[in-house]
């Protein structure tokens, strides 16, 4: 790069640098190529890379979610106050808003659940209970009456319809299928 005269005149007729006025960066060199800050290093990512880089991102989102969701739950059910309060405990863990702590409040101003009077019985009680249900109806409905007669389609009369149908396919020959 060549200096005009003009210009080398000027120089040498400056005085040296003021300290108030910043220096001019060094100019570039005739070997070094100037950068472009436009211009970026790395590409534009395609679509697929997009797409991949979001799908990452949203998988990563969903499993830290999924884990502090769970955290949350898992603070409240190991809570002393969550014993007879359950229902109430579901019902806050329920909204998003509340922290574990905040559910664990409430629960522990709430008064717990009456205890149940009634004990469940287990399934093996229940065929006993039922069955014995049974015998004391059909017992009950022996000393009633006086008299077993047992009907085997428990006591219905036979469809008219049915009757008539019988009556006219006899009339006609015709077996069951109608043939």
């Amino acid at each position: 790069m060549t200096i005009s005269k003009r210009l080398a005149a000027h120089r040498a007729s400056a005085p040296d640098e003021d300290p108030e006025v910043p220096s001019s960066p060094a100019a570039p060199d005739e070997n070094e190529t100037p950068e472009n800050p436009k211009k970026k290093d790395d590409p534009m990512p395609d679509e697929t890379e997009n797409k991949a880089a979001v799908d990452a991102a949203r998988t990563e989102g969903h499993g830290a979610g999924f884990k502090a969701a769970n955290d949350r739950m898992a603070k409240v059910l190991a809570s002393e106050h969550y014993v007879g309060r359950e229902a109430l405990a579901q019902s806050l863990l329920a909204s998003e808003a509340l922290t574990a702590d905040d559910v664990i409040g409430h629960l522990e101003k709430a008064p717990k659940a009456a205890a149940s009077t009634t004990t469940a019985l287990s399934e093996e009680q229940q065929r006993a209970a039922a069955e014995e249900a049974g015998r004391t109806e059909m017992k009950a409905a022996l000393e009633q009456t006086t008299n077993s007669n047992i009907d085997a389609d428990g006591g219905k009369k036979p469809d008219k319809k049915a009757e008539a149908d019988s009556v006219w396919a006899k009339a006609y020959g015709l077996n069951k299928e109608g043939k």
